[in-house]
Protein backbone atom coordinates (compact mmCIF):
# COMPACT_ATOMS: atom_id res chain seq x y z
CA UNK A 1 0.00 0.00 0.00
CA UNK A 2 1.17 3.80 -0.58
CA UNK A 3 1.91 5.68 1.71
CA UNK A 4 -0.89 9.00 1.67
CA UNK A 5 1.58 11.34 0.20
CA UNK A 6 2.60 8.81 -2.74
CA UNK A 7 -1.43 9.10 -3.25
CA UNK A 8 -1.66 12.58 -3.45
CA UNK A 9 1.07 13.04 -5.74
CA UNK A 10 -0.33 10.44 -8.05
CA UNK A 11 -3.49 12.65 -7.58
CA UNK A 12 -2.09 15.82 -8.43
CA UNK A 13 1.28 15.14 -10.66
CA UNK A 14 2.66 17.59 -8.50
CA UNK A 15 5.72 16.93 -6.41
CA UNK A 16 4.89 18.04 -2.80
CA UNK A 17 8.67 17.81 -1.01
CA UNK A 18 8.90 20.32 1.52
CA UNK A 19 5.01 20.45 2.10
CA UNK A 20 4.76 17.16 4.24
CA UNK A 21 3.54 18.84 7.75
CA UNK A 22 0.78 20.92 5.56
CA UNK A 23 -0.36 17.29 4.14
CA UNK A 24 -0.19 15.80 7.69
CA UNK A 25 -2.66 18.51 8.32
CA UNK A 26 -4.82 18.26 5.88
CA UNK A 27 -5.48 14.91 6.46
CA UNK A 28 -6.23 15.39 10.14
CA UNK A 29 -8.88 17.73 8.80
CA UNK A 30 -9.91 15.52 6.39
CA UNK A 31 -10.77 13.14 8.48
CA UNK A 32 -13.08 15.36 10.95
CA UNK A 33 -14.26 16.69 7.63
CA UNK A 34 -15.30 12.94 5.80
CA UNK A 35 -16.76 11.85 9.19
CA UNK A 36 -19.03 14.99 9.75
CA UNK A 37 -20.40 14.83 6.45
CA UNK A 38 -20.97 11.27 6.11
CA UNK A 39 -22.47 11.07 9.42
CA UNK A 40 -25.11 14.10 8.38
CA UNK A 41 -25.78 12.33 5.13
CA UNK A 42 -26.05 8.89 6.20
CA UNK A 43 -26.60 8.33 9.73
CA UNK A 44 -26.33 4.48 9.65
CA UNK A 45 -22.99 4.63 8.92
CA UNK A 46 -22.02 6.53 12.13
CA UNK A 47 -20.88 2.63 13.40
CA UNK A 48 -18.52 2.70 10.96
CA UNK A 49 -16.67 5.42 12.27
CA UNK A 50 -17.00 4.45 16.34
CA UNK A 51 -14.93 3.57 18.83
CA UNK A 52 -15.72 1.72 22.09
CA UNK A 53 -13.41 2.44 25.27
CA UNK A 54 -14.14 2.24 29.00
CA UNK A 55 -12.99 3.02 32.64
CA UNK A 56 -13.88 2.24 35.87
CA UNK A 57 -13.13 5.84 37.04
CA UNK A 58 -15.26 8.72 36.30
CA UNK A 59 -13.02 11.84 34.79
CA UNK A 60 -11.11 9.63 32.76
CA UNK A 61 -12.66 9.21 28.83
CA UNK A 62 -12.40 11.91 27.02
CA UNK A 63 -15.22 13.10 24.84
CA UNK A 64 -13.12 13.64 21.22
CA UNK A 65 -16.74 13.32 18.99
CA UNK A 66 -20.59 13.09 18.97
CA UNK A 67 -21.70 10.34 21.82
CA UNK A 68 -23.68 7.15 20.14
CA UNK A 69 -24.06 5.64 24.00
CA UNK A 70 -22.77 6.07 27.37
CA UNK A 71 -23.52 2.73 29.24
CA UNK A 72 -22.65 1.77 33.38
CA UNK A 73 -22.58 -2.02 33.55
CA UNK A 74 -24.38 -3.13 36.61
CA UNK A 75 -22.87 -5.70 38.71
CA UNK A 76 -24.48 -7.51 41.48
CA UNK A 77 -23.19 -10.95 42.76
CA UNK A 78 -26.35 -11.85 44.65
CA UNK A 79 -28.55 -12.91 41.10
CA UNK A 80 -25.56 -12.29 39.32
CA UNK A 81 -26.84 -9.20 37.67
CA UNK A 82 -23.75 -8.24 34.85
CA UNK A 83 -25.92 -6.14 32.63
CA UNK A 84 -25.08 -2.96 30.72
CA UNK A 85 -27.57 -0.22 31.27
CA UNK A 86 -28.15 2.89 29.40
CA UNK A 87 -27.01 6.31 31.16
CA UNK A 88 -28.62 9.60 30.40
CA UNK A 89 -27.15 13.16 30.10
CA UNK A 90 -27.83 14.87 33.12
CA UNK A 91 -27.26 18.73 34.27
CA UNK A 92 -23.96 19.26 35.94
CA UNK A 93 -25.40 21.05 38.22
CA UNK A 94 -27.26 17.81 39.76
CA UNK A 95 -24.68 15.96 39.96
CA UNK A 96 -24.75 15.79 43.86
CA UNK A 97 -28.56 15.35 43.89
CA UNK A 98 -27.88 12.26 41.68
CA UNK A 99 -26.69 10.62 44.28
CA UNK A 100 -28.82 11.56 46.96
CA UNK A 101 -31.46 8.76 47.00
CA UNK A 102 -34.09 11.67 48.66
CA UNK A 103 -34.18 13.49 45.70
CA UNK A 104 -35.66 13.86 42.88
CA UNK A 105 -32.81 13.79 40.73
CA UNK A 106 -31.79 11.00 42.54
CA UNK A 107 -30.03 7.94 39.84
CA UNK A 108 -30.14 3.96 40.58
CA UNK A 109 -28.00 1.58 39.33
CA UNK A 110 -31.55 0.38 37.31
CA UNK A 111 -31.20 4.33 35.84
CA UNK A 112 -27.91 5.74 35.50
CA UNK A 113 -26.92 9.07 34.37
CA UNK A 114 -23.91 11.25 32.91
CA UNK A 115 -22.77 14.46 32.22
CA UNK A 116 -19.44 16.12 30.89
CA UNK A 117 -17.30 18.24 33.01
CA UNK A 118 -13.78 19.69 31.50
CA UNK A 119 -14.61 17.22 28.15
CA UNK A 120 -14.85 14.05 29.94
CA UNK A 121 -17.92 11.50 30.89
CA UNK A 122 -18.89 11.05 34.29
CA UNK A 123 -21.49 9.16 35.30
CA UNK A 124 -23.41 8.33 38.54
CA UNK A 125 -23.96 6.42 40.60
CA UNK A 126 -20.22 6.25 40.68
CA UNK A 127 -18.36 3.85 38.92
CA UNK A 128 -15.81 0.99 40.45
CA UNK A 129 -14.19 -2.01 38.35
CA UNK A 130 -17.36 -4.28 38.82
CA UNK A 131 -19.47 -1.41 37.63
CA UNK A 132 -17.95 0.19 35.07
CA UNK A 133 -18.37 3.18 32.54
CA UNK A 134 -18.77 2.10 28.33
CA UNK A 135 -18.39 4.78 25.95
CA UNK A 136 -18.98 4.57 21.89
CA UNK A 137 -18.23 8.02 20.28
CA UNK A 138 -17.09 8.90 16.82
CA UNK A 139 -13.52 8.90 16.86
CA UNK A 140 -11.58 11.11 14.59
CA UNK A 141 -8.15 9.68 13.88
CA UNK A 142 -5.74 12.61 14.99
CA UNK A 143 -2.14 10.63 14.15
CA UNK A 144 -2.70 10.17 10.63
CA UNK A 145 0.54 11.54 8.89
CA UNK A 146 1.54 12.01 5.43
CA UNK A 147 3.42 8.59 5.76
CA UNK A 148 0.34 6.67 6.97
CA UNK A 149 -0.75 3.92 4.35
CA UNK A 150 -4.12 3.74 6.38
CA UNK A 151 -6.11 5.66 9.01
CA UNK A 152 -7.32 4.33 12.55
CA UNK A 153 -11.19 3.48 13.14
CA UNK A 154 -12.06 4.42 9.72
CA UNK A 155 -13.21 2.44 6.99
CA UNK A 156 -11.49 1.69 3.99
CA UNK A 157 -14.07 2.37 1.54
CA UNK A 158 -13.88 6.09 2.54
CA UNK A 159 -10.09 6.54 2.87
CA UNK A 160 -10.10 7.88 -0.89
CA UNK A 161 -12.06 10.79 0.30
CA UNK A 162 -9.71 11.60 2.52
CA UNK A 163 -6.68 11.31 -0.31
CA UNK A 164 -9.10 13.50 -2.45
CA UNK A 165 -9.29 16.14 0.64
CA UNK A 166 -5.44 16.53 1.24
CA UNK A 167 -5.39 16.64 -2.67
CA UNK A 168 -8.11 19.23 -3.31
CA UNK A 169 -5.92 21.03 -0.52
CA UNK A 170 -2.49 20.80 -2.36
CA UNK A 171 -3.40 21.51 -5.66
CA UNK A 172 -5.05 25.05 -3.83
CA UNK A 173 -1.87 25.72 -2.39
CA UNK A 174 -0.25 25.46 -5.80
CA UNK A 175 -2.76 27.99 -6.88
CA UNK A 176 -2.20 30.34 -4.56
CA UNK A 177 0.98 30.30 -5.18
CA UNK A 178 1.55 31.52 -8.82
CA UNK A 179 1.99 35.13 -8.02
CA UNK A 180 4.24 34.78 -5.81
CA UNK A 181 6.58 32.15 -7.96
CA UNK A 182 6.36 34.60 -10.41
CA UNK A 183 8.54 37.03 -8.54
CA UNK A 184 9.69 40.35 -10.02
CA UNK A 185 11.47 41.56 -13.39
CA UNK A 186 15.28 42.26 -12.49
CA UNK A 187 15.87 46.02 -14.08
CA UNK A 188 19.08 47.32 -14.54
CA UNK A 189 20.46 50.66 -13.27
CA UNK A 190 19.57 53.69 -15.27
CA UNK A 191 22.52 55.51 -16.77
CA UNK A 192 23.79 58.62 -15.55
CA UNK A 193 24.19 61.30 -18.07
CA UNK A 194 27.20 63.15 -18.20
CA UNK A 195 28.40 66.26 -15.92
CA UNK A 196 30.92 69.13 -16.34
CA UNK A 197 29.42 69.63 -19.93
CA UNK A 198 30.28 72.97 -21.47
CA UNK A 199 26.84 73.24 -22.96
CA UNK A 200 24.92 71.48 -20.52
CA UNK A 201 21.50 73.03 -22.07
CA UNK A 202 21.39 70.89 -24.84
CA UNK A 203 20.66 67.59 -22.68
CA UNK A 204 19.23 69.49 -19.72
CA UNK A 205 15.53 68.56 -21.56
CA UNK A 206 16.21 65.16 -21.56
CA UNK A 207 14.67 62.32 -19.43
CA UNK A 208 15.71 59.16 -19.96
CA UNK A 209 12.73 56.82 -20.18
CA UNK A 210 12.28 54.56 -17.38
CA UNK A 211 10.40 51.11 -17.76
CA UNK A 212 7.87 50.67 -14.84
CA UNK A 213 6.05 47.37 -14.27
CA UNK A 214 2.70 47.36 -14.57
CA UNK A 215 0.62 46.06 -11.48
CA UNK A 216 -1.42 42.86 -11.43
CA UNK A 217 -4.67 42.87 -10.39
CA UNK A 218 -5.26 41.75 -6.65
CA UNK A 219 -5.96 37.90 -7.18
CA UNK A 220 -8.72 37.41 -4.49
CA UNK A 221 -8.38 33.32 -3.42
CA UNK A 222 -9.72 33.86 -0.37
CA UNK A 223 -13.29 34.60 -1.96
CA UNK A 224 -12.09 31.52 -4.83
CA UNK A 225 -11.64 29.58 -1.49
CA UNK A 226 -15.15 30.36 -0.13
CA UNK A 227 -16.91 28.81 -3.52
CA UNK A 228 -15.34 25.49 -2.48
CA UNK A 229 -15.22 24.87 1.09
CA UNK A 230 -18.38 26.98 2.13
CA UNK A 231 -20.78 27.44 -0.59
CA UNK A 232 -19.73 24.06 -2.76
CA UNK A 233 -20.90 26.20 -5.63
CA UNK A 234 -19.73 24.76 -8.48
CA UNK A 235 -20.30 27.44 -11.09
CA UNK A 236 -19.60 30.51 -8.62
CA UNK A 237 -15.93 28.80 -8.73
CA UNK A 238 -15.63 28.12 -12.25
CA UNK A 239 -16.38 31.82 -12.63
CA UNK A 240 -13.60 33.20 -9.94
CA UNK A 241 -11.03 30.84 -11.48
CA UNK A 242 -12.04 31.83 -14.89
CA UNK A 243 -11.43 35.53 -13.34
CA UNK A 244 -8.16 34.52 -12.01
CA UNK A 245 -7.04 33.41 -15.12
CA UNK A 246 -8.22 36.79 -16.81
CA UNK A 247 -6.34 38.89 -14.86
CA UNK A 248 -2.73 36.90 -15.48
CA UNK A 249 -3.34 36.99 -19.08
CA UNK A 250 -4.46 40.49 -18.76
CA UNK A 251 -1.30 41.43 -17.00
CA UNK A 252 0.84 40.00 -19.55
CA UNK A 253 -1.60 42.39 -22.24
CA UNK A 254 -0.68 45.25 -19.55
CA UNK A 255 3.54 44.46 -20.03
CA UNK A 256 3.24 44.32 -23.29
CA UNK A 257 2.06 47.90 -23.20
CA UNK A 258 4.63 49.70 -20.97
CA UNK A 259 7.08 47.67 -23.19
CA UNK A 260 6.17 49.13 -26.12
CA UNK A 261 5.36 52.51 -24.77
CA UNK A 262 9.14 52.36 -23.23
CA UNK A 263 10.31 51.96 -26.68
CA UNK A 264 8.93 54.69 -28.31
CA UNK A 265 10.28 56.86 -25.43
CA UNK A 266 13.44 55.72 -26.27
CA UNK A 267 13.22 56.55 -29.90
CA UNK A 268 12.38 59.69 -29.17
CA UNK A 269 15.29 60.20 -26.65
CA UNK A 270 17.91 59.16 -28.73
CA UNK A 271 16.57 61.23 -31.62
CA UNK A 272 16.90 64.15 -29.57
CA UNK A 273 20.14 63.09 -28.18
CA UNK A 274 21.59 62.42 -31.51
CA UNK A 275 20.88 66.12 -32.28
CA UNK A 276 22.67 67.41 -29.20
CA UNK A 277 25.62 65.00 -29.98
CA UNK A 278 25.71 67.03 -33.49
CA UNK A 279 24.70 70.44 -31.93
CA UNK A 280 28.84 70.02 -29.88
CA UNK A 281 30.15 67.97 -32.47
CA UNK A 282 31.58 71.43 -33.90
CA UNK A 283 32.05 73.26 -30.67
CA UNK A 284 33.73 70.34 -28.32
CA UNK A 285 34.73 67.33 -29.18
CA UNK A 286 35.67 66.09 -25.43
CA UNK A 287 31.89 66.72 -24.83
CA UNK A 288 30.90 65.18 -28.20
CA UNK A 289 32.60 62.12 -26.49
CA UNK A 290 31.24 61.90 -23.38
CA UNK A 291 27.59 62.17 -25.43
CA UNK A 292 28.41 59.28 -27.46
CA UNK A 293 29.66 57.07 -24.74
CA UNK A 294 25.78 58.08 -22.58
CA UNK A 295 24.28 57.42 -26.16
CA UNK A 296 25.86 53.56 -26.28
CA UNK A 297 24.80 53.33 -22.33
CA UNK A 298 21.49 54.13 -22.60
CA UNK A 299 20.91 51.91 -25.59
CA UNK A 300 22.35 49.31 -23.92
CA UNK A 301 20.43 50.01 -21.21
CA UNK A 302 17.18 49.96 -23.20
CA UNK A 303 18.28 45.97 -24.51
CA UNK A 304 18.51 44.88 -21.18
CA UNK A 305 15.15 46.15 -20.29
CA UNK A 306 13.69 44.94 -23.42
CA UNK A 307 15.77 41.79 -22.83
CA UNK A 308 14.75 40.92 -19.51
CA UNK A 309 10.68 42.25 -20.29
CA UNK A 310 10.81 39.71 -22.94
CA UNK A 311 12.45 36.60 -20.88
CA UNK A 312 9.56 37.70 -17.94
CA UNK A 313 6.81 37.48 -20.61
CA UNK A 314 7.59 34.00 -21.72
CA UNK A 315 9.58 32.36 -19.19
CA UNK A 316 7.16 33.18 -16.65
CA UNK A 317 4.12 35.22 -16.93
CA UNK A 318 3.65 32.33 -20.21
CA UNK A 319 4.43 29.59 -17.83
CA UNK A 320 2.88 30.66 -14.73
CA UNK A 321 -0.58 31.09 -17.05
CA UNK A 322 -0.11 27.60 -18.22
CA UNK A 323 0.79 26.09 -14.88
CA UNK A 324 -1.97 27.82 -13.52
CA UNK A 325 -4.19 26.27 -16.23
CA UNK A 326 -3.20 22.68 -15.59
CA UNK A 327 -3.04 23.10 -12.01
CA UNK A 328 -6.61 24.58 -12.13
CA UNK A 329 -8.24 22.09 -14.56
CA UNK A 330 -7.04 19.49 -12.20
CA UNK A 331 -8.32 20.84 -9.37
CA UNK A 332 -11.77 22.27 -10.85
CA UNK A 333 -11.73 17.81 -11.54
CA UNK A 334 -10.83 16.92 -8.34
CA UNK A 335 -12.90 18.96 -6.28
CA UNK A 336 -15.75 17.70 -8.72
CA UNK A 337 -15.06 14.16 -8.23
CA UNK A 338 -14.91 14.90 -4.13
CA UNK A 339 -18.53 16.30 -3.95
CA UNK A 340 -20.01 14.47 -6.29
CA UNK A 341 -19.50 11.63 -3.85
CA UNK A 342 -20.87 13.31 -1.41
CA UNK A 343 -24.05 14.01 -3.51
CA UNK A 344 -24.45 10.40 -4.64
CA UNK A 345 -24.44 9.41 -0.72
CA UNK A 346 -27.09 11.89 -0.58
CA UNK A 347 -29.18 10.66 -3.75
CA UNK A 348 -28.86 6.68 -2.16
CA UNK A 349 -29.81 7.87 1.41
CA UNK A 350 -32.88 9.28 0.21
CA UNK A 351 -33.93 6.10 -2.16
CA UNK A 352 -33.59 3.60 0.84
CA UNK A 353 -35.93 5.99 3.14
CA UNK A 354 -39.52 4.63 2.96
CA UNK A 355 -41.78 6.92 1.24
CA UNK A 356 -43.83 8.12 4.94
CA UNK A 357 -40.22 9.07 6.28
CA UNK A 358 -39.27 11.92 3.73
Amino acid sequence: MATFKTQIENLTKLDTTGDENKITQWLVDGVREVVNRISNISPGEIVKFTKSSSSPNNDELVVTGKLLSVMRNHFKTLGRINQLRKATLIDPNNRADALDKTSLYYRSEYNPGYYIMNGKINVVPIPDSNNYIELAQIAYDSDVTYASESISDFPYEYEHLIVQYAAIKVLFRHLTTVEETMGTMTLPDIPTAPVNLDNLTDINHLTIPEFTAPQMSYLDWTDTNNWISTEEDSEMLASRMSEIDGKLKEYGTLLETEKTKFEEANTKFQAELQIAIENTRSENEKDTRALQIFSQEVIRYQQEVTKEIQRYQYEVITKATKKYEWVANRYSGLVKDYTDAFALMGNIQKQSQPKGDK
